[in-house]
């Protein structure tokens, strides 16, 4: 399990943790409720690393490349 503090907010592929050592996807959570969204929040789930790798830069794509991060069967709080 991973537990990390950061501030919550909304990407293209879901609801996201922005930290200072990086940003984490939230499995299964398309966007944070209004109530959490901009605010400081901690986020405890399993962590999962997907290492994506580079596109050929010959191709058009919108994939991701990288590494994504991934808290899964997560669970938050509010941050006050």
């Amino acid at each position: 399990m991973a537990t990390v503090t950061g501030k919550a907010g909304n990407a293209k592929l879901g609801a996201v943790v922005v930290c200072d050592d990086g940003t984490y996807y939230i499995d299964r959570l398309d966007e944070w409720p209004a109530d959490l969204d901009g605010k400081v929040v901690e986020v405890t789930g399993a962590l999962e690393v997907v290492d994506h790798p580079p596109q050929d830069p010959a191709l058009p794509s919108t994939a991701m490349e990288g590494e994504q991060r991934i808290l899964k069967n997560a669970r938050w709080s509010r941050v006050e």
